[in-house]
């Protein structure tokens, strides 16, 4: 469920921006610091993905908040959506959260929590996938999708680790911005 491999066209994403504070700097192969044209390695028989605008951002380790902030101050496009590096999602995540935005039906959207996948034991990753699923966790606010003229009237993501999402999405509501939930997106 990477970002290439979304069924939103492609030519409606802007970009994708990449903050990698890691201490390695672990992008995909082939990418530089700044902006390019990457074009994901193609899956086992599948049509080889469209090239995607990315910009990477190398940068000393920071607070998840200010690694929020730093990609959308680099975004361009209209609508943020968030996609941290160890997510995984159908490929239809991506219509499914933005054309609420899009139609003008929404500010803000989110995933119902319905599902999370334990690496407890790392030598049944493949052999068993050991995951829960939840009739629903209510919104998983990881998930964030906005208008990122919201998040700049909104003076971006506090500067912190854990709750910032759910920060950010609570201050949107408290403005008065649209949300909605998205509900079985899969």
């Amino acid at each position: 469920g990477g970002i290439a491999r979304q069924d939103y066209p492609a030519h409606l994403i802007s970009e994708v921006v990449i903050v990698d504070d890691s201490p390695t700097h672990l992008a995909a192969p082939g990418l530089v610091e700044g902006e390019q044209e990457w074009r994901p390695p193609p899956d086992d028989g599948a049509p080889a993905p469209a090239p995607l605008r990315v910009v990477y951002v190398r940068t000393t380790p920071m607070s998840v908040g200010e690694k929020r902030n730093v990609a959308v101050g680099h975004a361009r496009g209209a609508v943020i959506l968030h996609t941290d590096d160890d997510d995984f999602y159908s490929p239809l995540r991506t219509r499914r959260q933005v054309r609420p935005i899009v139609n003008g039906d929404a500010d803000l959207t989110v995933l119902e929590h319905q599902a999370t996948f334990f690496l407890a034991e790392p030598r049944l990753y493949v052999a068993r996938m050991p995951w829960k699923s939840f009739s629903s966790w209510g919104p998983h606010f990881g998930t964030l999708a906005y208008r990122r003229s919201m998040a700049e009237e909104l003076d971006g993501f506090a500067n912190v680790s854990l709750g910032e999402d759910a920060y950010f999405a609570d201050r949107a509501v408290g403005a008065c911005y649209r949300y909605n939930v998205i509900k079985h997106p899969f």
